[in-house]
């Protein structure tokens, strides 16, 4: 016991004395290695990784054609290894005393140590600002552009989470996760760059054109603190997403207008009685004679249900039984009289502390007829269409937070020495990590395919989204528990350096239940898969659009209208599987030829199964076994979208190279109890390479999903 107090305290003495060389270093775009005085009085940073991640950096520089000597040299503005810039953070480095050295930029004019444009005490930015501030800032000059440009544009303003002088360091997160407070310092960060603007459509002045984008976006986020991404925004996505599918012009504008200001709107479903139940919803917003609806009753555990501008209600506004009485109720605050408004108070919860989940009573609060969302009666319907788009982005984003927990273990391992060697170098724990590694490939395939098939294939999304939504969910609660194990009793520190793996690992498991959950996504498919199995999975497999697999691909606007609650039979995701097969039947990789020859059988068994299974398992009353074939079939959509990817990536170092799919698609049949996952070599031959790939991208600060591009980490 004792023993571990004295290593901590070593531990915060070599950071003092870190904190003290960066200072007397000066300023540097990237902080001075940790531990590393002499480096740090001579204005240079060293190479990371030492010995290891020397080697996986040469051997990714081999297979990607460059010169394996390249790795340590000086970075020369111009030279092949500035080109390449494959140099480490400094945080690993700091362990190697091995490390190679190189001099470190100078920042531009007008920032900190870290490099970012810091406001300084007076500056109004740092100033709590009126909404016509927020509104200005939200819409300066400089926050359009692509998506990529919007990416490096918002790692920018948050800088590097780990550097603790940066706009938004882990430790400020924890702090205000500890009091369970919002993030207000993240709410800031966000309020200048106009956050908001992301989650409208670009036909109603924001900047929604993409899905995909979006998720990158939010993943930026993610990284930082999925608590934030969520009181602050997603909460206002999923209730917008409502309005932009079934609102008129009007009520589209108005909330537009409300979430270009920076204001909230929250979407108004839960009822702690009846949970995912929407048909026993009590709420009622009943005519009263006179051209309005009265709201009476109450809802639970809503996300800013108090700090929303604007709720989306779903309510009763028939009284006969049955869906078709339920319609969705635009309510403004700002016309509704207060008093018939009733805040709840707040419910704490274990993860996710900061978002402010609330509730809220009605007592013959008015509204107009005319705040109903399309046509009375079609709320369910209307709900299911827009579900749609949230359910296939919301996990996906949270990939961002499985990168920051998977950096958070390498950092452990890294720096941590067992049996006289470094954790990273232990057999069962590299495997760990490349499996996790391949886990969120896998997850962030499946989720950027099926947002990018909202917009090219809107009228078959209804079960894809669903799987999508019950596959990358599970995937990522999977992964982090995973990470768990391996940082041992450290996953559970609050503060310090890896502090910030407890907080992901309390904030991640809500993908598999907020909003909707993963047993219900499973119950949503199950109606249709019978009808796919007799139209969709026995016929020649359909044209597949390349731009599903391909990133940056142009895309079809946002078809908000073309979202339907059926598919009609259609299921060009799971005939994309037979698409890719043909392209690996080119490769002569026997292993990987083996596997899809196995997703393969496996979709004609789910197909068989699926064509017997009873009314009784269509709906709520469904036995295990046909709930199992739900998941079965999610995972053949994500064979099929990994081996596609793989296809139309031919061209990409890493992605075009077949052993990560090998190791991919050998996971999913282990999932799926593949007899082909029973043989552990194409894994153990294969797990060099990912270890290689996933040590250089560490070194090199870039993130782990298949955009691999760079962070301010």
């Amino acid at each position: 016991m004792f023993g571990g107090a004295v290593a901590a305290g070593r531990r915060r003495r070599t950071r003092r004395a870190a904190a003290a060389a960066r200072y007397r270093a000066g300023p540097a775009r990237r902080p001075v290695a940790r531990g590393d005085g002499r480096a740090a009085a001579a204005g240079v940073r060293p190479l990371g990784g030492g010995v290891r991640a020397g080697r996986a950096v040469r051997v990714v520089l081999r297979r990607r054609g460059g010169d394996p000597g390249l790795a340590g040299q000086p970075d020369e503005p111009g030279g092949p290894a500035g080109r390449r810039r494959l140099v480490a953070r400094g945080a690993v480095a700091a362990r190697r005393p091995d490390a190679r050295a190189v001099p470190a930029r100078a920042p531009p004019a007008g920032t900190g140590r870290c490099g970012l444009r810091r406001a300084g005490r007076g500056d109004p930015a740092r100033r709590p600002a009126d909404p016509a501030h927020r509104r200005r800032r939200g819409r300066r000059a400089g926050m359009t552009g692509d998506g990529r440009s919007r990416v490096e544009a918002l790692e920018e303003r948050f800088g590097d989470p780990w550097a603790p002088e940066s706009a938004l360091p882990h430790a400020t997160v924890l702090r205000a996760d500890e009091r369970a407070e919002t993030c207000v310092e993240g709410e800031r960060i966000l309020d200048e760059y106009g956050f908001n603007a992301e989650f409208v459509p670009t036909v109603h002045g924001g900047r929604l054109a993409r899905l995909d984008e979006l998720i990158e976006l939010t993943r930026v986020v993610c990284r930082r603190d999925p608590g934030l991404a969520l009181g602050y925004g997603l909460s206002s996505f999923i209730a917008g997403a409502n309005v932009w599918a079934a609102g008129r012009p009007d009520q589209c504008r108005r909330v537009a207008e409300l979430l270009l200001g920076n204001h909230r709107v929250a979407s108004v479903y839960h009822e702690l009685e009846h949970g995912n139940d929407f048909s026993r919803i009590e709420l009622t917003a009943l005519p009263d004679g006179n051209g309005r609806l009265l709201v009476n009753g109450r809802k639970e555990i809503v996300t800013n249900v108090a700090r929303a501008s604007a709720l989306v209600l779903l309510a009763r506004t028939a009284t006969e039984p049955g869906s078709r009485s339920l319609s969705q109720v635009l309510v403004d605050r700002a016309v509704v009289p207060p008093d018939t408004m009733k805040d709840l108070g707040r419910y704490p919860s274990v993860g996710m502390r900061g978002v402010q989940l609330g509730g809220v009573e009605f007592r013959d609060c008015p509204v107009d007829e005319t705040a109903v969302l399309g046509p009375a009666g079609h709320g369910v319907e209307v709900a299911l269409r827009s579900f749609q788009i949230t359910r296939a982005c919301l996990p996906a984003m949270l990939v961002g937070a499985l990168d920051t927990a998977i950096r958070t273990a390498l950092r452990f391992a890294t720096g941590r020495t067992l049996y006289g060697r470094t954790v990273d170098a232990l057999p069962t724990v590299r495997a760990t990590l490349v499996d996790v590694f391949t886990d969120l490939l896998v997850a962030d395939a499946m989720g950027l395919v099926t947002a990018r098939a909202i917009h090219l294939l809107p009228e078959e999304t209804s079960v894809a989204a669903s799987a999508s939504k019950f596959f990358v969910g599970g995937r990522a609660i999977d992964a982090m528990n995973r990470l768990s194990l391996l940082l041992g009793a450290h996953f559970y520190v609050r503060d310090g350096e890896y502090g910030i793996f407890q907080k992901l690992l309390r904030d991640v498991p809500p993908a598999g239940f907020g909003h909707a959950a993963r047993v219900a996504c499973l119950m949503t498919m199950l109606p249709q898969l019978p009808i796919l199995a007799r139209r969709a999975w026995v016929r020649e497999p359909p044209a597949v659009p390349e731009q599903l697999y391909r990133r940056g691909a142009p895309l079809p606007p946002l078809s908000f209208d073309r979202l339907t609650v059926r598919t009609g039979g259609r299921d060009t995701l799971a005939g994309a599987l037979a698409r890719g097969r043909e392209a690996v039947a080119d490769s002569g990789d026997p292993a990987l030829c083996r596997l899809t020859e196995a997703f393969g059988a496996e979709l004609a068994d789910v197909a068989a199964q699926c064509g017997q299974l009873r009314p009784a398992d269509l709906g709520p009353g469904a036995r295990p076994e046909a709930l199992a074939l739900a998941a079965r079939y999610a995972t053949v959509l994500a064979a099929a979208a990994c081996l596609n990817v793989w296809a139309h990536e031919r061209d990409d170092a890493f992605l075009g190279d077949p052993g990560w799919l090998v190791v991919a698609l050998h996971r999913l049949a282990r999932d799926a109890g593949l007899p082909v996952a029973a043989d552990p070599a194409p894994v153990a031959a294969r797990r060099p390479l990912l270890y290689a790939e996933l040590a250089a991208r560490f070194a090199d600060g870039r993130s782990f999903d298949l955009a691999n591009r760079p962070l301010r980490a």
